[in-house]
């Protein structure tokens, strides 16, 4: 019953709705990341984020920094390109970003797993996954990204085993997430 406005194209494509008091809610598609550009919105949703290019989420991080908006990432592992993963395993620890990452796995949903963990679709799943797919079994239920199958070194973890360096003397404020270097 808020509803003032609504354009839902039949065929697809973007969509706008604007409630009475104003608030106006958009669709846009960040296949081209360019045409994410123009406005500054209070709030961008990325929905599927892990499918979406690294340039689109830059694009949209971008949008909402004049205004103080708030950015909200979503969406599993599945399939998903390793930028997702890394911020995801880098907002689960305090981070100079401010930001702040949530597992939500498969079985939370209490409306499609009314029994939770040990809900008999979740439990048929895991039997099915977890052994032979155990990257399914993780990104798609867990919430947890996961290697691939086939990768030499599965332990390798970009958080873990890569800083960032910087050559000269460490400022009077470091940066804690920086490796300072001599020069020499």
């Amino acid at each position: 019953g808020n509803l003032a406005h609504i354009n839902m194209p039949p065929g697809g494509g973007p969509w706008k709705l604007i409630t009475r008091d104003g608030l106006e809610i958009k669709s846009q598609s960040a296949q081209n990341p360019e045409n994410l550009a123009g406005e500054s919105p209070d709030i961008v949703v990325i929905d599927e984020a892990g499918r979406c290019s690294y340039d689109a989420y830059l694009i949209c991080r971008s949008r909402v920094v004049p205004k103080g908006g708030r950015l909200i990432l979503c969406g599993t592992f599945e399939g998903a390109d390793s930028w997702y993963a890394h911020l995801y395993k880098r907002w689960m620890a305090p981070n100079h970003d401010g930001a702040q990452a949530y597992r939500l796995p498969a079985w939370v949903n209490r409306v499609y797993y009314p029994g939770g963990r040990q809900d008999p679709k979740i439990l048929d799943f895991e039997r099915e996954f977890a052994a032979s797919r155990p990257d399914v079994w993780k990104a798609r239920f867990v919430g947890e990204p996961a290697s691939p199958p086939g990768v030499v070194f599965s332990e390798f973890d970009p958080e873990i085993h890569v800083v960032n360096c910087v050559l000269g003397d460490a400022p009077a404020d470091p940066d804690p997430f920086t490796v300072y270097l001599p020069a020499d």
